[in-house]
C-alpha cells in the first residue's frame, strides 16, 4: 500500500536538495534506496497550510533520476511530482539566477528519426512532455517558462552550437528532467521542472555552475513552494 503525499521533488546532487531541506519544518531520514536518498519533509505553502514532501537526491544523469523516482512512487503516492535544482540555459533566452519551468521537454540525443520518429523521441513513447498546466500556472510568477532538453551531457564548449542548432527553442538543458517526466507520464501524474540557471552553456559553463548552483536552486526551490498551495 502506498503513502499519500503532496509531492515528490527530485533533485540530482546533494547541494540542490539542501535547498528545499532548509525551508522544511521537519525532516525525516529515510533508507537509502540505490543510490538515492530519501527524506519526508514537512513544509508550509504560501498560505502558511503544511504539506508532506519526499525530497528524494537521485544522483546525476537520466538513469539515476528516472530508477530513484520508480522506487519512490512503489511506496508513495504523490499528487505531482516536481524536478528541481540547477541548469544550463541558454544564451539571449534566460539569465544566470532565473527559474526555468518546464513547458515541454525532450531527449537532447536521442534520435530514431531513421524510423520516422521526431527528433528527441523514444520509440513508442510520446514525442516529447508537457510540463503540467496547472503546475506551471502556480509558479508563473517565479519562472521563466519555455522548453527545456535533457541529456547525459553536460553542454559546454565546443558541445553548445550543435546542441543550439537541434533546439532552437529551448531555454534550458540538464540531465534528468526528462527522464523524470517520463517515468510520471507512465505513471499519470502532473509533472513539471523548476530549474535555476546556474551558468549559460558555452565555454565558461563548468567554473559558472559550481559558483552559482547553491543559490540558482534555492531559488528554485522557493518555486517548489509555489506549486503546493
Amino acid at each position: 500500500m502506498t503513502e499519500a503525499i503532496r509531492a515528490i521533488a527530485v533533485a540530482a546532487m546533494p547541494a540542490e536538495a539542501g535547498e528545499l531541506r532548509r525551508l522544511a519544518a521537519s525532516v525525516a531520514r529515510l533508507p537509502k534506496h540505490g543510490v538515492a536518498d530519501r527524506e519526508l519533509l514537512t513544509v508550509a505553502d504560501e498560505t502558511g497550510a503544511e504539506h508532506q514532501v519526499l525530497l528524494v537526491t537521485s544522483g546525476i544523469g537520466l538513469v539515476n533520476a528516472a530508477s530513484a523516482l520508480s522506487a519512490a512512487l512503489a511506496s508513495y503516492s504523490p499528487d505531482f511530482v516536481v524536478s528541481f535544482g540547477s541548469a544550463g540555459g541558454f544564451p539571449a533566452r534566460v539569465r544566470v539566477g532565473d527559474v526555468a519551468a518546464s513547458s515541454v521537454l525532450t531527449y537532447s540525443v536521442a534520435n530514431a528519426t531513421a524510423f520516422g520518429y521526431a527528433l528527441g523521441q523514444i520509440p513508442g513513447m510520446p514525442e516529447a512532455y508537457a510540463g503540467d498546466p496547472a503546475l506551471l500556472e502556480r509558479a508563473a510568477d517565479a519562472v521563466v517558462a519555455g522548453p527545456m532538453i535533457s541529456g547525459d551531457t553536460f553542454v559546454a564548449g565546443d558541445l553548445f552550437d550543435g546542441v543550439a542548432e537541434r533546439w532552437p527553442d529551448a531555454v534550458a538543458t540538464d540531465m534528468e528532467s526528462t527522464a523524470l517526466a517520463q517515468v510520471s507520464h507512465a505513471h499519470n501524474l502532473p509533472f513539471v521542472s523548476l530549474r535555476g540557471i546556474s551558468d549559460l552553456c558555452g565555454p565558461d559553463a563548468g567554473d559558472e555552475h559550481g559558483q552559482t548552483v547553491e543559490a540558482v536552486s534555492a531559488a528554485a526551490a522557493a518555486a517548489v513552494l509555489t506549486l503546493l498551495r
